[in-house]
């Protein structure tokens, strides 16, 4: 398998909100990343990689009267080792007023790097969108827009509503990006309770050694239930990345990933914890392949030994399935793990 080979990644990211006047905050954050491979793609080529980001944005939404305005910037930039680097910028300016206490109306405009052009990192392509955001509270936020962007109509949404006990948050947007960003962002759609599961958190796309860009298309539902002694958690997710080329800018088929999780905590007793949690997905790899199947499950217990230790035991079972036209690999492995953590 073409997977198996060593990835080193690490970051650093700061960041700031500081109240310019009594209604107007300025945010911002900087990402650098690094990400390396022990082995190539089929060319031979490794898509070791540097990754820089920022967004700036000033607005003074916390008046919450009158008139809106907003002003925003975001940066990318892959720096690839073996191969061309990739870089993405927009600018914005936003209009608005609100229609009530809870109503904001806005418009927005700008530019953006060309996404015909993947070499031109200059803000020469026009986009604009309008929508609104609804707020309740913490009960209820909402937010919607829709526009053109230099890549085709775009849109995008999120909804999140808290009740007496859970939350539920669907959202959906459409990002151009690179493989090597997405390869740091946790999947929303993982279990909040399942964080010794590293592997949900990374896209289920991604070859290791490969450099490309595409527009991301991802919608994601995510629900939360707190009862008194258990917590269940539920997601689903479809992913489609289209538009997808080299980094170059050689054309490539899009791919997509669709598929649900689960989990379930339960508190048997004060110092002993059950856990279970399942996913399936399915992933089409381009029109060459076949849809593959990857489904999981893990049953585990947690036990506190102290108050800054505890000792669990982990079961987790996974399959991989090929389907017709597929030529990945068959697998499934079963693996069992103690752990004992101590807090300091």
């Amino acid at each position: 398998s073409g997977n198996l080979q060593d990835r080193d990644e690490y970051y650093y990211m700061p960041s700031f909100q500081v109240p310019v006047s009594s209604n107007v905050v300025a945010r911002g954050s900087y990402r650098n990343s690094w990400v390396s491979y022990s082995e190539g793609d089929l060319t031979g080529r490794k898509g070791d990689a540097e990754n820089r980001g920022a967004d700036f944005t000033v607005d003074n939404y916390r008046r919450g009267r009158g008139l809106t305005w907003a002003l925003r910037y975001n940066w990318q930039k892959s720096i690839y080792d073996e191969y061309l680097p990739w870089e993405y910028q927009r600018a914005a300016a936003e209009l608005g007023f609100w229609a009530g206490s809870s109503l904001r109306l806005f418009a927005s405009g700008g530019r953006e790097s060309p996404w015909d052009d993947p070499l031109n990192p200059e803000l020469t392509d026009p986009f604009w969108e309008v929508g609104f955001a609804y707020g309740n509270g913490e009960r209820l936020q909402l937010e919607f827009a829709a526009g053109e962007r230099s890549f085709g109509s775009s849109w995008r949404g999120n909804v999140n509503f808290n009740f007496r006990r859970g939350s539920i948050n669907l959202s959906y947007a459409e990002t151009p990006t690179t493989q090597s960003f997405e390869q740091f962002r946790s999947f929303e759609y993982q279990a909040a309770d399942d964080v010794q599961d590293s592997d949900t958190q990374k896209d289920l796309l991604s070859r290791p050694g490969t450099a490309e860009r595409y527009v991301s298309k991802s919608l994601q539902l995510r629900m939360s239930i707190e009862l008194s002694r258990s917590t269940l958690t539920f997601g689903v997710f479809d992913t489609e990345r289209s538009d997808r080329t080299t980094a170059s800018g050689e054309s490539l088929p899009n791919e997509t990933q669709r598929g649900f999780n689960a989990s379930l905590t339960y508190r048997l007793g004060a110092k002993t914890d059950l856990r279970a949690s399942g996913s399936w997905a399915e992933r089409e790899f381009g029109v060459e392949e076949g849809p593959r199947v990857l489904i999981r499950g893990t049953a585990a217990a947690d036990y506190r030994l102290g108050a800054r230790t505890t000792l669990s035991l982990t079961y987790e079972y996974a399959e991989e399935d090929s389907k017709e036209n597929s030529i990945g690999i068959e697998y499934v492995a079963n693996t069992a793990t103690l752990l004992l953590t101590r807090t300091f």
